[in-house]
């Protein structure tokens, strides 16, 4: 179904919210609330890894009184 919408959404002009493309899961995660979630959780995870590995870098370089 997403699919459709998405097509539509691009024929009809309509800039999706950087000015490109709709792209079906775009448009599933707009219309979805578990897919939604989804995106959501997985974002969070992603932050806390990425912030993990900086701690992690900055105390290999700066010893071990890094937090």
């Amino acid at each position: 179904m997403s699919w459709s919408q998405c097509w539509w959404l691009n024929e009809e002009g309509w800039p999706s919210k950087r000015g490109g493309k709709w792209h079906p899961t775009t448009v599933a995660r707009i219309i979805d609330p578990a897919a939604r979630e989804a995106a959501r959780v997985r974002s969070a995870f992603d932050r806390a890894q990425k912030k993990e590995t900086r701690r992690t870098r900055a105390s290999k370089i700066l010893g071990s009184g890094v937090r």
